[in-house]
């Protein structure tokens, strides 16, 4: 992915680490990062239709495991890693997928080639919605898809509505930290 030039101060990322409720991030195991970039390079370029049928044999279950998810729920996306900068509560991000599924229009999708669990996912999937549909981001569909070496995945659906709540709350303490007086609110 290209360097962007970000218009607004804080990362999706940036905000959920300056919470501090949902571990340190900071030591992330430098084979679990380099698994993740590859893992999410390939998949969007199988979405773009020019991804590689075979990739390191150590990535390999990964990238079955989403083939299997994208024959067996035949996903329609119209943004693949896609970034965005919402000025108004000056937040940016990028998102992994955008688009329809299982008959849902506004489906934010979430890839981590991790266990699910972590209550970070649901709050990181609503602040993307809250990012790309300011006005109607509750009627998004939100997943995280969580892909395994042995090619499984699960899919798990986030539809906890106090998600929105813990993103508004934990973005707002970040922009008063960041510039000494809350620079947004979102409603």
């Amino acid at each position: 992915m290209p360097t962007l030039a970000w218009q607004t101060p804080l990362s999706v990322g940036r905000v959920l680490n300056h919470s501090g409720e949902y571990g340190d991030f900071s030591f992330v195991p430098a084979a679990a990062l380099t698994r993740g970039v590859v893992v999410h390079e390939v998949t969007a370029l199988r979405d773009g239709g020019m991804g590689p049928t075979t990739i390191d044999p150590a990535y390999q279950g990964y990238l079955d495991a989403y083939d299997t998810f994208s024959r067996q729920l035949t996903p329609s996306w119209s943004h693949i890693e896609h970034a965005f900068d919402n000025l108004t509560a000056q937040f940016h991000g990028v998102v992994d997928r955008v688009g329809s599924m299982r008959g849902h229009d506004r489906v934010v999708l979430e890839i981590k080639t991790s266990k699910p669990g972590n209550r970070r996912d649901s709050v990181q999937t609503a602040a993307y919605a809250c990012g790309l549909y300011p006005h109607a981001f509750q009627d998004c569909t939100r997943y995280g898809l969580y892909l395994a070496d042995d090619g499984s995945y699960t899919l798990k659906t986030f539809s906890d509505l106090n998600d929105f709540l813990v993103w508004r709350s934990h973005l707002e303490h970040a922009l008063e930290d960041t510039h000494g007086t809350p620079r947004t609110r979102i409603r």
